[in-house]
């Protein structure tokens, strides 16, 4: 139990949050009131406080609380941090969201992409097999039976289910007055800072939602581009970078606006990677977000599980590589790493020392298109290059994916 009642009250609340409290915990603010089950507030406090604390301090206490989502996942706590956050905001916080001078995307309540001849950025930079594409999605029985060993892409899949992310005027993450004022003032979100993961350089951090935004380019029309492109060249502020984050579940209120694709509750029963286990949740599911500016890129790596990848906004290339070709796409903390070790320093060595063996060393997309050298690399050339998918994804496309390395 713990009273608060200086005036700084959000700051102390958003500190004794992140401490491992009891199930039971009750917050008085005087009158006191339980917070638990169903949380309420008096009024009284919040006439008052307004007065003694300014915006920063209640974006501070939003950002802290948040801290306690990202980093400690709040076990048994999240609706309580939510509800916390929700109550800042709405009586402390009005929503106030920079807007652009930049032309916006004329947008329609049903938006319909076609997808004709390839264009030039479709055509494959690396791979010599493009990825299997279907126009409409392939039944479950088919999935399992034909396809579910096979990489595939199903065009426009979220525009044919109706992603409010995508297709509804009110709700497009394109937008991103909508983004900010559906998560609210004060959220941040983790970043990486920098290239990929394996450059020199590289790091991680916290930022604010709306400046992250910005810092990225939010947009997709020409003079968003246009501008992130010069903003990007005229600061020299390192790139940032959402990753693997589980955006969804800090943020609820924009989990309304996907749709889960079937295939995700029908794996396949036989033919499965030895050792193989679904994620050990209760739903046996996990929804990670990926946001990065124009030309981003991760390096070639491996995930866990099996994948539906689902482009919301923008484009990506792909780059897959059955998983029988890991050795020659030389993962680091492997033997094949020896490539590098006769033209590689001590200490480029010792930073590659901490990377993850589900990464690899190839260079596939690269700022200038540059292929991998060959002399550096020979297996990647003899083995796994001839066997590599590639495609690009467009905006409502779904990638649908068995174990492979891929790159992004």
């Amino acid at each position: 139990m713990v009273h608060l009642s200086s005036s700084s009250l959000p700051v102390s609340l958003a500190i004794e949050l992140q401490k491992d409290w009891p199930y039971r915990t009750q917050l008085i603010l005087q009158p006191p009131s339980s917070l638990w089950p169903k949380p309420r507030f008096h009024p009284f406090p919040t006439v008052k406080l307004h007065s003694l604390l300014d915006d920063e301090h209640w974006e501070t206490a939003v950002a802290r609380l948040d801290m306690t989502l990202i980093v400690a996942g709040a076990p048994n706590r999240e609706e309580t941090i939510h509800t916390l956050i929700e109550f800042i905001q709405r009586n402390y916080l009005p929503p106030s969201v920079r807007t652009s001078s930049l032309p916006a995307e004329p947008r329609n309540k049903r938006t319909k992409f076609t997808h004709d001849s390839p264009s030039e950025e479709h055509q494959l930079l690396l791979a010599p097999n493009p990825i299997l594409s279907f126009d409409h999605a392939p039944s479950l029985s088919a999935y399992l039976n034909k396809y579910s060993q096979t990489p595939f892409i199903v065009r426009s899949h979220l525009i044919e289910t109706g992603w409010p992310a995508i297709c509804e005027q009110d709700s497009t993450w394109k937008d991103k007055t909508y983004l900010v004022k559906a998560v609210g003032r004060g959220r941040i979100v983790p970043v990486e800072i920098g290239g990929e993961y394996t450059s020199e350089g590289w790091g991680q951090g916290m930022v604010p939602f709306e400046q992250f935004l910005d810092r990225v380019g939010w947009g997709s029309c020409a003079a968003w581009s246009e501008r992130y492109e010069s903003d990007q060249e005229a600061s020299k502020e390192p790139a940032l970078y959402l990753a693997q984050h589980s955006l969804l579940n800090q943020f609820p209120v924009l989990r309304k606006d996907i749709l889960l694709p079937d295939y995700v509750f029908s794996g396949p029963e036989e033919d499965v990677p030895k050792g193989y286990k679904p994620p050990s949740n209760e739903e046996a599911l996990v929804i990670n977000v990926w946001v990065g500016g124009n030309g981003r890129s991760s390096p070639s790596h491996t995930d866990p599980f099996y994948n539906c990848y689902a482009q919301v906004v923008g484009q990506k290339r792909i780059f897959l590589t059955p998983p029988t070709q890991s050795d020659a796409m030389y993962p680091f903390s492997s033997s094949t790493s020896s490539a590098l070790s006769d033209s590689s320093s001590t200490e480029s060595t010792s930073f590659t020392a901490h990377l993850l063996s589900n990464t690899s060393q190839v260079p596939i997309f690269t700022p200038d298109n540059r292929p991998p050298d060959r002399d550096t690399y020979p297996k990647f050339y003899s083995d796994a290059l001839g066997c590599s998918l590639e495609g690009v994804l467009n905006e409502g496309d779904m990638l649908v994916m068995p174990f492979v390395l891929k790159s992004l």
